[in-house]
């Protein structure tokens, strides 16, 4: 689950470890479920010395892509859209729509969470296509677990 002592100490290794090590500790340092760790974290990432640039968009897609912290992350992004579209482009949106669009299962989702007053036209375009996608594949896979589900059922002893 990662406490805050042993985020903590993760916390201190990346600090203390070669960049090649940063990497796998930075990407272990997103895994916790705790939401204030979480919540830390991408606080952190604001702070170019202290998270590479370059892992800013894999570390946020991680975070995005649980339970947990797909809320949170949407949560960061809205409340830094700013900053984060002048460092990082549309693409760290993008990224996050494709991790977390496996939570957005209704139209009402769709509209509250993601195409709020923060996104320019061509964003919300953009956004709006992927979550269509996202919530395609999302009934699709609810049908294939039903299926799944069903001949179980039939063809097992239980």
């Amino acid at each position: 689950k990662g406490s805050d002592k042993e985020w903590d100490f993760l916390w201190k290794m990346y600090y203390d470890s070669s960049m090649d090590e940063k990497q796998t500790i930075a990407s272990a340092l997103t895994c916790t479920r705790e939401p204030r760790l979480l919540q830390r974290f991408l606080r952190y990432i604001l702070n170019n010395s202290v998270i590479l640039s370059e892992q800013v968009l894999k570390l946020i897609t991680k975070v995005a892509a649980t339970e947990t912290g797909h809320k949170i992350v949407w949560t960061f992004l809205t409340e830094n859209c700013l900053i984060l579209n002048e460092r990082h482009g549309n693409q760290l949106l993008y990224a996050f729509i494709d991790a977390a669009g496996s939570f957005a299962n209704t139209d009402f989702q769709i509209q509250e969470g993601f195409l709020n007053n923060t996104l320019q036209e061509q964003q919300r375009r953009v956004a709006t296509e992927r979550l269509e996608r996202a919530k395609t594949a999302n009934i699709y896979r609810g049908e294939l677990i039903t299926k799944v589900t069903e001949w179980l059922k039939k063809n097992t002893d239980n």
